[in-house]
Parts: structure tokens; C-alpha cells; sequence
């Protein structure tokens, strides 16, 4: 899933095609939602290519179709504008080296078992 950080879409997509290029090889079109970007670019220039965007109004603006040099195409998902969430942290689990220290160490199961 791609989660664009601004409105700008011409400096989004230069952070995004690298990664799609991955998927089966260089990306030459794309067609997405129009969306409310502040920027539509038509072509988008890496280096010695140029690709293509297209937009649609009816497609939903979470969906973009990628077609590659080779013929192929394929869908990716695209989360709504703004910062991706942060992950929560992991949970306390009320470990610590104190009862690591005062149980002389893992049990026969490799963990230590508080007494």
C-alpha cells in the first residue's frame, strides 16, 4: 500500500515509481483518480523514460492501474493523503533483566520462569 505524505502529486509519484519499477520491471504508464491533488502532472520524467499518467473520475481514489514496459499491468492500493499511521508500541510485557538476574537464567525451555 502506498501512503502519499503530500498533495503534490508529480513529486509523489518520483518517490513511488522506484518502488513499483520492482514489481515487473519499468513502469511506462499509470492511471488514477483524479483525486484532490495539487498537482496532475501528464508525464513524469526518470531519468532517460518518460511515463505516462492518465485520470479517470470513475475509479475510486484509492485504486491506481500500473502498466509496465513489458505489457503487463497490475493494481496498487493507495491510502488516503496525509502522514501513514504510526504503528502502536509494542506492549509492556513486565519483563525485565531483574528477574532475568535473580533466576539465574533461562529455564530448561530457554526462558527464565519467575518464582
Amino acid at each position: 500500500m502506498w501512503w502519499p505524505s503530500s498533495p503534490d502529486l508529480a513529486t509523489e509519484l518520483r518517490l513511488l515509481l522506484p518502488a513499483l519499477d520492482h514489481v515487473r520491471g519499468p513502469v511506462t504508464r499509470l492511471l488514477l483518480a483524479v483525486g484532490d491533488w495539487t498537482t496532475t502532472p501528464h508525464r513524469i520524467v526518470m531519468g532517460d523514460r518518460t511515463v505516462t499518467v492518465g485520470y479517470t473520475t470513475c475509479r475510486p481514489t484509492t485504486v491506481i492501474t500500473v502498466i509496465c514496459a513489458d505489457g503487463g499491468s497490475f493494481t496498487a492500493c493507495m491510502a488516503p493523503q496525509g502522514p501513514a499511521p504510526r504503528s502502536p508500541s509494542p506492549p509492556e510485557t513486565g519483563w525485565d533483566e531483574a528477574v532475568w538476574e535473580t533466576e539465574d537464567g533461562p529455564g530448561p525451555h530457554g526462558y527464565a520462569i519467575a518464582g
